[in-house]
């Protein structure tokens, strides 16, 4: 019972680490979504500056100061500016779905931590009762169970004689 005592302890212990290490991993996910956040920033400003050199590169065409070559060229700038910033957009909403699986996840990490403290409490108390505690002080006479002994409730172990 000692020893179902000190697992119950260990597999508390591993459950609090688990519920540690998800709050831990929170914390990252969310700085990683600050991350993606100033990619978008970052993708649209770069979108800014393709729509702009898409409109000179527009205005210098008609007049024939560039060629169409070089115009093809400012657009497919344009259009992968648009794609960075549509794909920044979703690794910033995976990035909150990150989160939300820690936080949903932690409901069940929380479970199972007062599941394993229930476990120590039933441990604890079958410990306790290996013990048998007289209810008054004397001297013991017939006595008959051995050590090791398996018995059930009601069984009389022994007798109890009061010191008067």
């Amino acid at each position: 019972y000692a020893a179902r005592v000190e697992q119950a302890k260990a597999n508390l212990a591993a459950q609090i680490a688990s519920l540690s290490n998800s709050q831990q991993s929170q914390r990252s996910r969310e700085a990683a979504l600050t991350g993606q956040e100033a990619a978008i920033g970052s993708a649209q400003a770069q979108l800014v500056k393709a729509q702009a050199d898409m409109k000179r590169a527009d205005a210098l065409v008609a007049d024939g100061s560039i060629s169409e070559r070089e115009r093809d060229q400012t657009r497919a700038a344009l259009l992968a500016a648009q794609a960075a910033v549509r794909q920044a957009s979703a690794a910033q909403q995976v990035g909150q779905q990150d989160i939300r699986s820690v936080l949903v996840g932690r409901g069940g990490l929380q479970a199972s931590v007062e599941g394993a403290r229930a476990q120590l409490h039933l441990a604890q108390i079958d410990l306790d009762n290996t013990v048998i505690k007289a209810p008054v002080d004397g001297q013991l006479s017939e006595i008959g169970v051995r050590s090791g002994a398996y018995v059930t409730a009601g069984t009389q172990l022994m007798f109890l004689v009061p010191r008067d």
